[in-house]
């Protein structure tokens, strides 16, 4: 059994909520949902303008701590969300063409895979 201070400082480390118990309670649905909303409003613009992505290209973003796909387009006024995936056990398949990113745990977005999250499809 792991150490239960173990998982407080993991919470407090990832800008989670502490745990009330975090040997034996289990995050309900509602605060789930609530940290899954407020990681992917941590996508902004200007992260994404970091990288150059022409317009009408599609970028995939793979959040590390909700295991969810995010695929957004680049149109001139910014980007758009037109898909999400919620959290997957299997790669996410993207075309040639798309643009991969993976969101950190802190929310830094890195151009590139994680750990096998993306498999490219032939051309």
């Amino acid at each position: 059994m792991q150490n239960p201070e173990h998982f407080g400082l993991f919470h407090q480390s990832h800008g989670l909520p502490p745990a009330k118990n975090a040997t034996t309670e289990i995050a309900s649905r509602e605060e789930i949902s609530t940290m899954t909303k407020s990681r992917s409003s941590a996508i902004t613009k200007e992260k994404l303008d970091q990288f150059p992505i022409p317009v009408g290209a599609c970028i995939v973003v793979y959040d590390v701590a909700s295991r969810k796909a995010l695929f957004y387009r680049k149109n001139k006024s910014g980007y758009k969300i037109f898909h999400a995936r919620n959290k997957r056990a299997q790669p996410i398949s993207i075309r040639p063409g798309d643009y991969a990113l993976t969101m950190d745990f802190d929310g830094n977005l890195t151009a590139g895979d994680w750990k096998g999250a993306f498999v490219r499809l032939p051309s």
